[in-house]
């Protein structure tokens, strides 16, 4: 189920924009707030614009948003586990002292504070939210290559004299692979709730700029009476963040089993 709503989202978000019906821009004062219906299947916003097609186009900024963040937390948790992993003496001291200041602010703060120093903007949002995962990402990285390295099949290629990189790349990370892959899941729908939170405060890029958070702040404000605004861009961001967490578990769980 998790895979299918998100290979299905994965698809929308590609071809999205292609099948909107409406340019997600456009106004129509004349008939804001309206319902759903046969010609505007999602409705229109106070201001009159297409819903289902600022769903469509907003859902690729939201994407790029996330997986811009996720980058930047898997490639630099991915070194940062890497060499506390493996690094003896003051390498693994200064990682650890590393993460342990990145693991000790709050990741809220960290975004907001890179936001508020960077200006809004979309690239603040991505570099904010980015950093926040960096610690997380890097502790599952490097807990995940010590419980592997005791694995009976790594002292047996030491026993048979493999060299260590060898080790590394051909024993250690394959068998550790299903768990990184399952916390890069979660990072990636950590990264969308993050990025969409902080365009749901405003932080973003253009305020009229179609994205879920952003979206779905106008829907607040017009929840009593039309409750679909928020409906439509709330639904498809909850449904990404749960099935990428359901896969990000399945993968822990099926590498943690092994």
């Amino acid at each position: 189920m998790a895979r299918s709503v998100c290979i299905g989202m994965l698809f929308l978000l590609l071809f999205g924009e292609l099948i909107a019906p409406y340019d997600p821009l456009t106004t129509r004062p004349h008939i804001g707030a309206m319902p759903p219906s046969a010609l505007f299947i999602f409705g229109t916003d106070t201001l009159g614009r297409d819903v289902l097609s600022r769903v469509l186009h907003g859902g690729r900024v939201t994407a790029l948003l996330a997986v811009g963040a996720a980058m930047i937390g898997i490639g630099l948790g991915m070194a940062l586990g890497t060499l506390r992993a493996f690094g003896v003496g003051l390498v693994g001291n200064i990682t650890l002292l590393i993460e342990l200041v990145l693991l000790s602010l709050p990741g809220w703060l960290m975004a907001l504070v890179f936001v508020g120093g960077m200006g809004a903007s979309w690239k603040a949002v991505i570099i904010g939210v980015g950093v926040t995962q960096i610690a997380p990402f890097s502790r599952i990285v490097a807990m995940t290559f010590a419980q592997t390295r005791t694995k009976m099949y790594v002292t047996a290629a030491e026993a048979c004299g493999a060299p260590a990189r060898y080790i590394v790349l051909r024993v250690i990370v394959p068998n550790a692979s299903p768990i990184l892959i399952g916390a890069a899941c979660i990072t990636l729908a950590n990264g969308l709730l993050f990025a969409s939170g902080l365009t749901f405060l405003g932080l973003g890029g253009e305020i009229s700029s179609p994205e879920w958070g952003a979206m779905l702040a106008e829907g607040r404000l017009a929840i009593r009476y039309a409750p679909w605004i928020a409906i439509a861009s709330g639904l498809p961001l909850v449904m990404m963040i749960a099935s990428l967490n359901a896969m990000g578990r399945r993968f822990s769980l099926r590498g943690w089993s092994s």
